[in-house]
Parts: C-alpha cells; sequence; structure tokens
C-alpha cells in the first residue's frame, strides 16, 4: 500500500496487522487475519485542499487506488493545538445526531468557534469534521 498527495509518492502504509473480526468474516480468505493497516501521518499542516490517494498492490502486480479530497480543517491561524493553548468549552452547547456532535460557542484562545465532531470508524474517536 502506498500514500500519494497531489500524485506524489509519500510512504508506504505498514500492513499486515491482526485483525481477527475479518478473518471470522472471511474465513476462508487467505491470510484474512492479517489483513489490518494502519499509519499515522500529519497532513493536518498544509494550508489548502489537496488530494491523497491510496494505491493497492495485489501480489500479481496488479494495483487499485482510490482518491479523495481532503479539506484541512484548524481553528484560525493555528496550524496545531499545544498544552499552552486554551480550549473553553464552559459556555458551549452541544447537539447530537447520527455519528456527529455540533459544538457551538467553542473558544480556542479566546476565540470563539462552531464546529462539527464526527465519530471515525478507523481511529475509534471523534474528529473535527468542520471548524467555523
Amino acid at each position: 500500500m502506498e500514500l500519494w498527495f497531489d500524485d506524489t509518492f509519500k510512504t508506504e502504509i505498514p500492513m499486515g496487522g491482526s485483525r481477527k473480526d475479518i478473518a471470522n468474516a472471511y474465513p476462508d480468505y487467505p491470510d484474512a487475519e492479517q489483513s489490518g493497516f494502519s499509519m499515522a501521518y500529519n497532513y493536518s499542516l498544509r494550508e489548502e485542499v489537496f488530494n491523497v490517494t491510496i494505491k493497492i498492490y495485489d501480489n500479481d502486480g496488479s494495483s487499485r487506488s482510490v482518491t479523495r479530497n481532503v479539506y484541512p480543517e484548524r481553528f484560525g491561524d493555528n496550524q496545531y493545538l499545544d498544552a499552552s493553548d486554551t480550549i473553553d468549552y464552559s459556555a458551549a452547547s452541544f447537539t447530537g445526531s447520527g455519528n456527529a456532535i455540533q459544538v457551538t460557542n467553542m473558544k480556542v484562545n479566546g476565540v470563539p468557534y462552531d464546529g462539527t465532531l464526527t465519530w471515525n470508524v478507523e481511529s475509534q474517536q471523534f474528529q473535527f469534521s468542520s471548524i467555523d
């Protein structure tokens, strides 16, 4: 597996992790238990919309790829929030539906923001899918 940004190769994606759930769902598929893959890559520091392509190669050399646009979300000019940043939810309101939570009037370093947290199945956590 390979990771590409805007038609530029970035890195290989480690694969072969244990996935017993896949092995249980596909017991006749060879090596189904070793079908997991994962990687962390800090793509959020990019300013503009960009394309991410994942290329997958089979043992016989054939390949398939999927490309998606990525829209970086951030709190104003802050590309990265660290321990010195102040996040205040004391006046915020939260509403939820489906796999998303809307947050209204949270403050980051004193600046008010609204945003949407969406459940990410792959990482098993909520992540900001929009920040206004």
